[in-house]
């Protein structure tokens, strides 16, 4: 809002500058007085006034941004009130009964006035500015200030009087112009927004949500077994949004097994607005038992909305995994490569995609993961060696804005979650990638990877990772770091663990039993949500499809895991967007429903004493043990045991039976 008290006539009517309208305009004999508005729309640079008249008079002038509560501005919902101009020591206004809700403004002139006096209104009017200008008036035996305004307002609701009226103290007596303004709109808070939304993979008791939201100045996450939310409510921490009004939300205390639906509530000035209850239901995981899931998996999407990702939403699968090339930017570069290595530019890139309509469908309701490839680095076979600052910028941003519980606090993308009896490990081959053949997962994490292997005690695991592990044909594979993919391959194989990987970046489809892998391990490629076909690494034994060629694809794979409680078996099959089967291929691991307990330590405690602890096997309720081939606890819970009462100096053998 602009006003002008003018000290005498203004001549005729008042000019505003582009974009500003003139609310009132009224010409006095001894003052005058000019109200002009404009949106505050947060597009305009220069929201400065100039209100011109044609008589040269001395004239004092105020402009606020006055927060409007949400009011709609518009001319015809401005209803000026009448002014006056003779000699009075106070002053009404009444614009009529408020017929809706929305807000009034008062705006007072005075011919001139005592910086010392203050202004009375009625009616709940707050004095917003008040500017008392300096003595233009010799003449003026009564007050020794100029040419002055002051603004009032308040809040009204339908029915609600506008009418007030402006006085002073110590009284006085002089020439004054008031101008109430009734503008129409809705009196209360901003409504927050839930722009985008996205589900972590939830653990046994816990799940994790990145938000986007506007206006709120808290956010937190709800969850119920109920889609109407009338039982069972958990609610999580209360957060306040980043200055992009991202939000990462957290809620645990969940029970295992049990599907829940999500909601997230805004805050705005004290009041909470719920987002509508999402469509489908999450579940959390049973650690250990014996049950079945799906899942797909994808990479490579160089075009703004790929439709697979509505074909994916419609599975109704437990989880997906996005293996990487998350960005494009369309007319200027394939995958965004090249448009720059910022924070402002990952934060861009970002939520482009997370908008989309075809994205918003899978992540609203659907938990993901993400790892990422090399155009995420903003250029082709890009990793943390080529562009360090990359590195920072694509990491600080993915903890803005994705929801990945369990990676590092600042640097790198892995982690490990398990699904019933499955283990999943997912890598990073980019944040700490070296140059050929030196290392792609970089010295802690590869120690991690194979600590979380041993430590792995579900009977299959799945490496979840960005690249072609097989060969060493096409650029940016597995194949350019031969050191270390033998490093790995050969731990693999020593392990004893029954292992498969996924992967992404080779624009097909294809899967290999582990004849032609590294290490003996099972692998599935699935690519390209949306990019040229092409083909890496190999040979396979299905795949690829396309077999040759540049044409676009649109591609995804899934995995549907059935565990029987004596065996898991991963039935893998890529898919074109329009889900025609392309590729299929089943490996099954032999998984008895209660495995053995492992790792059994003793350790003398005193002379007739012996302490026992192991690690605990998957599907186990208890355990049996044996001293000498004699059993001595049944059932027992834990995973320690303390067996007393024994003859010094003598040897004893151990065993531990998993029971289940």
């Amino acid at each position: 809002m602009a006003a002008v008290g003018i000290d005498k006539t203004k001549g005729a009517a008042a000019t505003a500058t582009s974009g500003w309208t003139v609310a009132r305009s009224y010409t006095g004999t001894s003052v005058s007085q000019i109200v002009a508005w404009r949106v505050a729309d947060g597009t305009a640079t220069d929201l400065s006034c100039t209100l011109t008249w044609t008589t040269a008079q001395g004239a004092q002038a105020i402009i606020a941004e006055i927060d409007l509560d949400g009011a709609t501005l518009a001319s015809s919902t401005i209803t000026p009130a009448t002014a006056n101009d003779t000699s009075v020591t106070s002053i009404s206004g009444d614009p009529g009964a408020a017929t809706g809700a929305g807000v009034a403004l008062a705006f007072l002139s005075v011919d001139s006035a005592d910086p010392g006096s203050t202004t009375n209104w009625t009616n709940g009017y707050t004095v917003l500015r008040s500017e008392i200008g300096a003595s233009l008036d010799t003449n003026a035996p009564d007050f020794n200030g100029g040419a002055s305004i002051i603004m009032a307002g308040k809040d009204v609701v339908s029915g609600t009087t506008t009418t007030t009226a402006a006085s002073w103290t110590p009284t006085k007596t002089d020439q004054m112009a008031l101008a109430v303004l009734r503008f129409a709109g809705t009196v209360g808070p901003p409504t927050p927004v839930l722009t985008t939304q996205m589900i972590g993979i939830p653990t046994a008791d816990s799940v994790g949500v990145a938000v986007r939201t506007s206006s709120a100045t808290s956010v937190r996450a709800q969850v119920s077994p109920s889609p109407t939310f009338t039982t069972g409510i958990i609610s999580g921490s209360a957060v306040s949004p980043n200055a992009q009004g991202d939000s990462q939300l957290d809620v645990s205390g969940l029970a295992n097994g049990v599907s829940y639906y999500l909601r997230i509530g805004m805050t705005v000035q004290d009041v909470e607005t719920f987002s509508a209850p999402t469509a489908r239901p999450f579940t959390t995981d049973i650690p250990g038992a014996v049950g079945s899931f799906s899942f797909c998996f994808a990479s490579c999407e160089n075009t703004p909305d790929a439709v697979a990702f509505a074909t994916i939403a419609a599975r109704d699968d437990d989880f997906f995994l996005h293996l990487g090339d998350w960005f494009d930017d369309p007319g200027v570069s394939i995958y965004a490569d090249g448009t720059g290595n910022t924070v402002a530019n990952y934060r861009t890139q970002f939520v482009r995609k997370i908008q989309a309509p075809n994205h918003i469908a899978l992540y609203a309701d659907t938990p993901m993961s993400f790892t990422p490839s090399d155009h995420d680095w903003m250029n082709d076979g890009a990793y943390n060696g080529t562009d360090a600052v990359a590195t920072a910028s694509f990491n600080q941003v993915v903890r803005e804005v994705l929801p990945l519980r369990g990676i590092p606090a600042t640097t790198g993308v892995y982690r490990t979650w398990a699904k019933n009896r499955v283990r999943f490990i997912q890598m990073d081959t980019r944040s700490f990638r070296g140059a050929s053949n030196t290392t792609i997962l970089g010295t802690v994490q590869k120690q991690w990877l194979k600590d979380a292997i041993s430590a792995a005690i579900e009977p299959v695991i799945i490496l979840v990772q960005d690249g072609t592990w097989i060969g060493t044909t096409g650029g940016d594979t597995w194949g350019l770091y031969p050191t270390e993919r033998t490093e790995l391959a050969n731990y693999f194989a020593a392990s004893g663990k029954q292992i498969s990987m996924l992967g992404g970046d080779m624009h097909g489809l294809a899967a290999d039993d582990g004849t032609n892998a590294p290490g003996g391990i099972a692998v599935f490629q699935a690519a390209p949500l949306y990019q040229n076909a092409s083909q890496k690494g190999g040979p396979y034994t299905v795949g690829p499809y396309p077999a040759s060629g540049t044409a676009i694809v649109q591609q995804y794979g899934r995995m549907v895991v059935t565990d029987n409680g004596s065996t898991i078996s991963l039935a893998f099959t890529g898919y074109s967007s329009d889900n025609t089967q392309r590729v299929t291929m089943t490996e099954t691991y032999v998984a008895p429903a209660v495995q053995p307990p492992t790792g059994l330590t003793a350790s003398a405690s005193g002379t007739t004493a012996i302490g026992l602890s192991w690690s605990p096997a998957t599907g186990a309720t208890g355990y049996d043990l044996e001293r000498n081939g004699v059993v001595i606890a049944t059932n027992r819970p834990g995973t320690t045991y303390s067996d007393t009462g024994l003859d010094p100096g003598t040897e004893y053998t151990y065993r531990v039976r998993s029971v289940g």
